[in-house]
């Protein structure tokens, strides 16, 4: 959702799990879960009483959750540390309200409604996204191809990077836990948009995960990029096969490291040449 502050972020967080309990709990998707002179030991027994298969919510009302995310004790002898809070801190919501209204108008737009499931369309069937992936992933068929279109968030750079990240998370868990381990090719065009820019995220990407571990539940990653160097070096030494086109800057041969090529002979190709390399040796041209 391109939340910058930790604090909202985790207000976020807990709004969800308090709509989920309005939803699941209590069979309301109509009014927010409100926390003001609620007990502490009720909120947590509610939070045990969820399971991982009681996901839905009505994402419309998270903005408003938030609000109710940000109650606390009376800060005078009337605090009762047995509830949850007695009276909004309005400070704190003053401090991120910017933030807030932030997240109200971009959680209002068609395009999030639809990605969470909360844009209804007559006479449409609605999926769930793990159980296709999940269908996908068992059920072996020969010359059959899954097609997912983020391209509608390209607006929205973070959140693309996120959703990528969270389906490759989600494909890699699903085949860690499964018997099936028949091979799976995932492409991803334009790779370089869904990485993090800190080498230092990198780890946490889904794309990094499946690369280094999906191998040995039989899936394989092929990456599409202008440049070798839009991808970070421990990433892109992880690859050892490459189909390799034009490449005019010498920077960029370099850091292929493939042995028995040069860059006179790349720097050549023309438009629908070239040079396959397999583990990082030179095969043939194609």
């Amino acid at each position: 959702m391109e939340i910058d502050s930790s604090i909202l972020s985790k207000k976020v967080a807990a709004a969800i799990q308090s709509l989920r309990i309005k939803a699941n709990l209590q069979g309301d998707l109509h009014n927010v879960y409100s926390k003001r002179g609620m007990a502490v030991k009720a909120h947590t027994a509610r939070l045990n009483q969820l399971t991982t298969w009681m996901r839905n919510y009505n994402y419309k009302l998270l903005g408003q959750q938030v609000l109710e995310e940000f109650v606390l004790p009376y800060a005078d002898e009337r605090a009762n540390y047995h509830l949850l809070g007695q009276e909004y801190n309005r400070p704190a919501i003053n401090a991120h309200w910017e933030e807030i209204l932030d997240l109200q108008g971009r959680n209002s737009e068609p395009l999030f409604q639809e990605i969470f499931g909360s844009h209804n369309r007559p006479g449409q069937s609605k999926l769930e996204l793990s159980y296709v992936l999940n269908l996908f992933l068992k059920i072996k068929v020969k010359k059959r191809a899954l097609v997912l279109d983020i391209s509608g968030l390209k607006q929205y750079s973070e959140s693309q990077k996120q959703v990528l990240s969270l389906i490759l998370q989600i494909i890699l868990a699903n085949r860690s836990q499964s018997k099936e381990k028949f091979p799976i090719t995932i492409f991803i065009d334009e790779a370089h948009r869904y990485l993090p820019t800190k080498e230092i995220d990198l780890s946490q990407n889904g794309m990094f995960q499946l690369l280094r571990e999906g191998r040995k539940y039989g899936l394989n990653l092929a990456v599409v990029t202008q440049s070798p160097l839009d991808l970070p070096a421990s990433m892109l030494g992880q690859f050892h096969n490459y189909l390799i086109h034009h490449l005019a800057n010498p920077t960029e041969f370099t850091a292929l490291n493939a042995q028995g090529l040069n860059y006179a002979e790349i720097s050549q190709l023309k438009v629908g040449q070239a040079l396959v390399c397999l583990d990082n040796i030179f095969m043939e041209r194609e």
